[in-house]
């Protein structure tokens, strides 16, 4: 048995040693740290392209903040913003705007309404509703009466908007004209 020099040995265990540590350093730099950096980058890039968002709500809050402190009706705007939450119903707008709108028809004499969801859209004036928006259709109805009956539901309903209106003469029946309404109402996302 030939022995090594113990200078050799020493030499070779602080060779082996540092190759040891060396490839601890690779294995965690490479395979616990890389990853790491990976996650932060991503979370970097993504806190940067929400920024837009957070400055504009930060503005938002601000600006509202502001208005709130100087208007002095901003009390009134609570108690308003308060009640149009409670006119609008829950349920999607489907379901609830042909019953509330016929049964204000019916209670004027007008029937055979008819009613077409054309779209909806979030409201730029109120944020987190949306507009929902819908075409009304009134065959041969009498205007003196639907005159009386829109003037009346622009009226008592704070939440519709109409857009455009169309009335056509009848050819067969003059004194019953063809109605067509477009109109936008607030409506709960």
């Amino acid at each position: 048995m030939s022995k090594t020099p113990p200078k050799k040995e020493k030499l070779r265990r602080l060779l082996l040693l540092g190759l040891a540590a060396v490839a601890g350093l690779y294995v965690y730099f490479e395979y616990l740290l890389a990853p790491l950096s990976q996650c932060e980058t991503r979370a970097q890039r993504e806190i940067h392209q929400l920024e837009p968002q957070i400055s504009k709500a930060q503005a938002q809050i601000k600006r509202t903040r502001t208005i709130a402190a100087s208007d002095p009706h901003a009390e009134t705007a609570k108690v308003v913003f308060a009640a149009l939450e409670k006119e609008i119903p829950a349920e999607a707008s489907v379901a609830w705007v042909p019953q509330r709108f016929g049964a204000f028809f019916q209670s004027h004499g007008i029937q055979k309404v008819t009613y077409r969801l054309t779209g909806e859209e979030n409201d730029p004036d109120i944020p987190g509703y949306k507009q929902s928006r819908w075409e009304i259709g009134i065959p041969a109805v009498e205007f003196p009466r639907f005159a009386r009956a829109l003037a009346e539901w622009e009226n008592q309903e704070g939440l519709l908007q109409v857009t455009h209106l169309h009335i056509i003469a009848s050819p067969n029946d003059v004194e019953r004209q063809n109605v067509s309404l477009k109109l936008k109402t607030v409506v709960k996302p």
